[in-house]
């Protein structure tokens, strides 16, 4: 029986439109840094085919308790992906603050013996 490969190519986000009309795509590390973008910026329960899809984030991230809050967070991030994408590996996350209602959170992560960063900010309210 021959070996299937994992084809690692996909759409690329944000949605837009890129040569000859079609959508855009994207390949290997930058795929999955879309990917983990996804992930986070989808609220649980968001999508109705796939309720589990998603993260708890936006729900978390104005807790009172900044140190619980971070705890939970950093916890929570790595499972959520890895439920999705389980060839992602997150090495780090750290949280930052720029503004009052704002929070960056910014994931390294490894794929294929590569490391990169992705950064996903999160408004209080949206």
């Amino acid at each position: 029986m021959p070996i299937q490969k994992k084809i690692d190519r996909g759409i690329a986000f944000p949605f837009g439109e890129g040569p000859e009309g079609i959508s855009q795509s994207a390949t290997g590390i930058e795929l999955k840094k879309m990917s983990i973008m996804q992930i986070l910026m989808t609220a649980i329960f968001e999508r109705i085919m796939r309720p589990d899809y998603g993260s708890r984030i936006h729900e978390l991230v104005f807790e009172h308790d900044k140190n619980y809050m971070e705890g939970i967070i950093k916890e929570m991030i790595p499972k959520e992906i890895k439920a999705v994408d389980p060839s992602v590996e997150v090495v780090n996350i750290t949280l930052e603050y720029p503004y009052e209602n704002q929070v960056d959170v910014l994931i390294d992560f490894e794929y294929k013996g590569i490391v990169e960063s992705v950064k996903v900010s999160v408004e209080k309210g949206k």
